[in-house]
């Protein structure tokens, strides 16, 4: 199965090249970095694993390795930012880390994704006075 973004009940926030969503159903912020990000916007339904390791070279200059890309799903699948789970393989962030260190992959491509609970958008408007 081809990764799918959740598009739903989320709300996106471009910061530069990276990515803040919130997610509405979870009360949850989360940080994408570039990688991330770039993973995630394009996990339309409609390229395979391979399809998103090859577009992330061509555009980020990145090695042509699925480490990258496996460790991006994997992150957001557990954020609960993809519409299905994965049948994929977990991948540990230490041995993605070890393997992409190998190939001298500079670790501002390792994909972040950083969740932090956040107060839902009426609570964050409230003034305690």
């Amino acid at each position: 199965m081809n990764p799918c973004a959740r598009l739903e009940g989320i709300l996106t926030q471009n910061v530069g090249k990276e990515l803040i969503l919130y997610d509405r159903k979870t009360q949850k912020a989360h940080y994408l970095n570039e990688t991330a990000a770039f993973v995630w916007r394009h996990c339309d339904g409609t390229k395979a694993v391979t399809d998103l390791t090859r577009l992330l070279r061509t555009e980020l200059g990145s090695p042509e390795d699925q480490a990258l890309v496996s460790l991006a799903l994997d992150q957001l699948e557990t954020g609960g930012l993809l519409q299905a789970s994965l049948s994929a393989p977990r991948v540990s962030r230490r041995d993605a880390i070890k393997r992409l260190k190998v190939l001298g992959i500079v670790t501002a491509l390792i994909p972040v994704v950083s969740t932090i609970g956040a107060p839902p958008p009426a609570a964050a408007q409230s003034v305690i006075g």
